[in-house]
């Protein structure tokens, strides 16, 4: 969303009806805007997704998420968690352009586990779609892993 403004030249541009919706338009547009940040102060809105777990084939990518339609979306925040290090790279598509992949896995020592890695995804505003997928390094093995997200729309 946004408001496109327009370039006022003293003299040049014409103090037309559709110059003066246009600049009245902004003030709707901030109000949407504001009001898709701050409906809910309990976050009720809030879609959080069943922990997932599954084992992820061999040398696969997967989608843990992926959504699109009546945007925007803004995502919140996950994690994945495996017991192993192959589980090693996420991508994230935004609005369907090209994916942009990470790799930010670590152990995870506050949870106890010995050997469990994990990664907090980072928050992500899209304005049609988004999709989030992890990735099994390992070409022979499947590995398993867990997952969490939290979005609004």
């Amino acid at each position: 969303m946004g408001y496109t403004k327009l370039d006022w030249v003293a003299g040049v541009t014409p103090l037309s009806e559709a110059n003066m919706d246009h600049l009245e338009e902004q003030y709707d547009e901030a109000v949407t805007e504001l009001a898709f940040h701050t409906r809910s102060t309990t976050m009720a809105d809030l879609t959080q997704t069943a922990v997932a777990s599954a084992a992820l084939a061999a040398a696969t990518w997967e989608d843990i998420l992926n959504i699109s339609g009546a945007g925007p979306y803004f995502f919140m925040g996950g994690m994945v968690a495996s017991d192993s290090s192959l589980i090693d790279t996420y991508r994230i598509t935004i609005d369907g352009a090209a994916p942009q992949t990470f790799s930010t896995y670590g152990t995870a020592a506050a949870t106890g586990f010995v050997g469990v890695q994990g990664a907090l995804l980072p928050m992500i505003y899209a304005a049609t779609s988004l999709r989030i997928e992890i990735h099994n390094a390992d070409a022979v093995n499947p590995h398993p892993y867990q997952t969490q997200l939290w979005y609004r729309s």
